[in-house]
Order: structure tokens, then sequence, then C-alpha cells
């Protein structure tokens, strides 16, 4: 089975009875549901870069749109993305970057580590993606009535963005530059962007560990990338 044909089950089997039974419409791969002023609109996109070799990743892009911003049915079917949207991720805990099938990206099936594929089983994965519908993006989504709403929520969401959040996506970030020592610029410039002081890094360097558990790539020099790089 392709990697495209297991995420097929999981669209088919999984996500479109969910969200069917969550009241919303489906054209093609997005999804939407009318409320009191608006649309709420979830569109499923798959990464350009996907290859059986490395696996296969997908994401939602989510946004609400006014009545007033459309001119028939249509906009809102067609409708793939805008600069106001959000990722599910924003919903997940710890904006699902400590998944067994997520990343910084999205969903991952296959995901490579150590440049080698790893067969995602496709019941694990489901019951995952499921148990984070069901849990975190429906009863979310279900709080938006009024456009109002939506940029109410999109602001708490920002202002809640918490420590141990930042954290998680420096180390993220960290695992990933650690492949070369010359990006220690970008380390330091995620570092600055996210609020985040030397001393928070170091006494939090056990989180790298837990960000390598479900990466694709682990470089062993990481965590002397990380403290090699820091600035106060």
């Amino acid at each position: 089975m392709t990697t495209k044909e297991k995420r097929d089950i999981v669209v088919k089997d999984v996500i479109k009875p969910l969200m069917k039974q969550a009241g919303y419409r489906c054209y093609r791969n997005t999804w939407y549901s009318k409320r009191i002023d608006c649309y709420v609109i979830m569109h499923l996109q798959n990464s350009m870069r996907n290859m059986d070799e490395t696996g296969f990743c997908f994401w939602f892009n989510i946004d609400v749109i006014s009545v007033d911003e459309i001119d028939n049915i249509d906009d809102v079917k067609k409708w793939t993305s805008s600069l106001s949207m959000v990722y599910e991720r924003v919903f997940l805990t710890n904006d699902g970057l400590m998944h067994e099938c997520h990343d910084s990206r999205g969903y991952i099936i296959d995901k490579c580590r150590d440049n080698l594929p790893v067969d995602t089983d496709i019941e694990d994965f489901s019951v995952y993606i499921r148990d984070d519908f069901n849990n975190y993006i429906l009863p979310k989504l279900k709080l938006i009535n009024t456009s109002n709403d939506w940029l109410k929520m999109k602001e708490n969401m920002r202002n809640n963005t918490g420590k141990k959040n930042r954290l998680i996506l420096y180390f993220t970030i960290a695992n990933k530059l650690a492949i070369a020592d010359s990006n220690a610029p970008f380390l330091q410039e995620s570092q600055q962007d996210l609020k985040l002081s030397s001393d928070d890094i170091k006494d939090n360097l056990l989180m790298l560990k837990e960000i390598q558990r479900n990466a694709e790539n682990i470089f062993e020099y990481a965590e002397e990338f990380i403290l090699n790089s820091l600035k106060d």
C-alpha cells in the first residue's frame, strides 16, 4: 500500500465521516459549515514534496469567511487558503509538535527516521487523527457562530501561547538546524523571535530528547549546537 493510499483511507474512513457528523458539507477536499454570519471552512492540503520514499505529509487550512465576503456558495466550496487562515496544529496540545503522527508541517504517514522510511500502522494513525478531531479541532470550531467569535478565538490563541509551546518550537527548529554549524545565526534569530532567554533554554534541554523521539532525523551534536548558539 502506498503512502497516498493510506492517506486516502484515513480521509474516507475517518475525516469525512467525522466532518459529516459535525454538520459540515464537502466539496472535494474542502469542508464548510454555515453559521450565523459566516462560514467555517477547512481545506485538506497535501505537501508538494510527497514521495513514497520520504512519506506523505498533509495538513488542514482553516478559516472563517463572512457572508459579506462571498458572491455565491462556489466561493466557499472552492476555497483552499487565505492570508488569515490557521493550521490545525493551533488547536492541538503543544501545537502538535510532540505528536506521534504530527510535526511542524502537519500529519505524516510513513515518515523517515534517520533517512529510513518507517511503515505507519494505518489503524494507529486513524486513532490519533480521530482523537485530534473529536477532542480538539471540532470542539473548538463548534464554538464559532459569528465572524467576531473567530477573531476573538484567534486573539486568545495568540495571547495564550505559553513558554512551553515556545520552547517546544525552539527545540524542534534547533534539531533541524543542527545539521550544520553555519545555521547558528538562524537559531539565534529563532531564540529572539520566540522571546526565550539562554537560561530558559538551558533549564529545559531535556525537551530536546522528547522532540528527537519523534523527529525524522536525530543529530548527535544538537545539544552542543544549541549551547554554542545561545545569546542573551
